[in-house]
């Protein structure tokens, strides 16, 4: 990489970094102080009485990573905008989450989302199994958040990468530690009005250097980069629509409705009604986001379109071009501007973190620790639990020091993400619409599904698949420009395509695309699940509790030929039919 090309922050870039990261404290203490005498609900949940607004907007600044704000536009700007195909998705989770899944587990009024698989399986064995691999895999995925946006931001803003790591992890950490689910809202809301803030002013100022709406249409045209859809069915191209459509609808669908740091905030609403609404509102903000990123990919490509920074050594890695764009169009004459995109970059980074190190209190604490400290005051368990969520930052900024990226940011973060949620998904899904499935068959799938996630990732690491992309051109760039090799003149790049690969062995397995892997972990759990149950039983020897399946499902959760099973069922029913929408929350 050119050493000519980093440009460095100046003070006042410095200053809005130093006041995030002050005002994010001030919230932690603040509601540290506030509620100091206050038990684990309040930490963990906020006491179940939050207001919608603010909650809507922490949701969607937790879903939205720092992986989302570079590796996203990034993608756009060397594959293509097919990656909007994504914003579909949104309308398949949101309606799973807010009409059949979030209902059952409201009801239920739980702290750990995987309390759920103890009431439906009566096996405390899963519920472990899914809480211990669920905290396992979340570190590596948010050692990546940390350290991927570190290193490009380091090499292009000279920020040290050690700096950033610690900066952002520990204050992440404090704030969170001390001010619990209330702090991590509320410091997300400021986040994402930094996050919004400094995308639209790098997208407004590039569409101006660039001439305007009309030319960056143009020139993102005339590159090839705006191909809208692409129905081949290919598993090996990350970049048609059913392949994303597929595991981004998969992904986020069980990110929002069953992952613990997304449910945990439709959770804490104080009503049924309230949390629904959360999740509705939310839709736009997701879509906005998705515009924003993706434009943003178009607008720097349309910057770069006959002289791609990447081919002229400007960056060393395709994860460092959002960063080196927004230094090159504001540099030193627009001071405070560079420093308010990196800003939205750590803001991104840590509404993502402080999430995480909440959702693994709430989960260590919920499914382990509880049992283990019945008679701990309610001071003792707070301590617990704020301990726990320190405790899960510096694991944190440990992992993050140690990580590699497998591939991109943006494939990084599927695989590491990804592919743990499938099979746990799976568990969640045949508790709520097959009755007749049971605690091993559930646990039987689960660990197939796992198993097999892990084997592919694994071998996808260590053979390793080409990077396969759109090509850019070098035609504009300057004669004395040492290239790491010559691109395309720009008029054969419309024509261009992402070449087809066709892995030969093993490698057809490693090597599919990173949104499968998911979807694949997720349909061996379900249909595992399935056939274990069936050779084992189902649920002969007893009932499941009817409010944990689908409500068309609940007249098979009795035993038939019990007579003493099934009246009870029914007497059940007659009760439920009474109960309102709404539950009050238990003492």
């Amino acid at each position: 990489m050119d050493p000519a090309s980093i440009a460095y922050l100046g003070s006042i870039d410095y200053l809005v970094l130093v006041a995030l990261f002050v005002f994010s404290l001030l919230i932690g203490l603040y509601f540290a102080w506030k509620d100091r005498n206050k038990g684990t609900n309040e930490f963990l949940m906020g006491g179940r009485n939050l207001s919608p607004f603010p909650v809507m907007l922490s949701l969607i600044a937790s879903f939205l990573s720092s992986i989302t704000v570079l590796g996203w536009p990034a993608e756009v700007y060397y594959k293509g905008t097919q990656i909007w195909i994504t914003l579909l998705s949104c309308y398949v989770e949101v309606f799973l989450t807010s009409e059949v899944i979030l209902p059952i587990f409201y009801k239920l009024n739980l702290t750990s989302v995987n309390r759920y698989l103890y009431e439906r399986y009566g096996s405390n064995f899963i519920m472990i199994m899914v809480s211990i691999v669920g905290c396992i895999a979340t570190f590596p995925w948010l050692g990546v958040v940390l350290y991927g946006p570190s290193l490009a931001l380091g090499a292009v803003t000279g920020l040290s990468v050690t700096a950033s790591i610690l900066l952002c992890g520990l204050i992440c950490t404090v704030y969170t530690a001390l001010g619990g689910l209330k702090a991590v809202i509320w410091t997300d809301v400021l986040q994402y009005f930094l996050m919004i803030l400094g995308i639209v002013v790098v997208i407004v100022k590039g569409i101006i250097d660039t001439g305007g709406v009309a030319e960056v249409w143009r020139r993102a045209d005339l590159g090839g980069r705006l191909r809208l859809f692409d129905s081949k069915i290919d598993f090996y191209n990350s970049h048609n629509q059913w392949t994303t459509l597929m595991g981004t609808t998969l992904v986020w669908t069980a990110g929002l409705s069953t992952s613990q740091a997304l449910l945990q905030r439709t959770l804490s609403m104080p009503t049924l009604k309230k949390a629904k609404m959360v999740v509705y509102l939310a839709l736009p903000g997701f879509q906005s986001m998705q515009v924003l990123v993706t434009t943003l990919g178009v607008v720097a490509f349309a910057y770069y379109y006959d002289c791609d920074p990447l081919r002229s050594k400007k960056i060393a890695a395709s994860d460092q071009l959002i960063p080196y764009f927004v230094t090159d169009l504001f540099s030193s004459k627009y001071p405070g501007l560079p420093g308010l995109f990196v800003a939205c970059v750590f803001s991104s980074t840590l509404s993502t973190l402080s999430s995480a190190f909440n959702a693994v209190a709430a989960v260590i604490w919920d499914d382990w620790l509880k049992r283990c400290f019945p008679k701990a005051s309610v001071s003792a368990q707070v301590t617990i639990t704020k301990i726990i969520a320190a405790l899960a930052g510096l694991v944190c900024i440990g992992v993050a020091f140690l990580a590699s990226q497998a591939g991109t940011l943006f494939e990084a973060s599927y695989s590491l993400s990804g592919s743990p949620l499938g099979p746990a998904f799976a568990v969640f899904i045949l508790g709520i619409f097959a009755p007749f499935v049971n605690s091993k068959g559930a646990i039987i799938g689960y660990l197939a599904g796992q198993i097999t996630c892990v084997w592919i990732v694994i071998g996808g690491l260590v053979i390793k698949r080409p990077i396969l992309s759109l090509e850019v051109s070098t035609e504009g760039c300057s004669a004395n420009t040492t290239y790491l090799e010559p691109g395309l003149l720009v008029s054969q790049l419309k024509d261009y395509r992402i070449p087809e690969y066709h892995p030969e062995g093993i490698a057809k397995i490693y090597h599919v695309s990173h949104f499968i892997i998911p979807a694949i972990g997720f349909l061996v759990a379900l249909i595992v699940g399935i056939l274990f149950s069936l050779l084992t039983g189902c649920n002969r020897d007893k009932c499941v509790n009817p409010d944990l399946v689908l409500p068309c499902l609940r007249k098979y959760c009795c035993v038939k030929n019990d007579p003493k099973k099934c009246n009870k069922f029914k007497k059940h029913q007659m009760k439920q039919n009474d109960i309102s929408e709404t539950i009050p929350m238990k003492s």
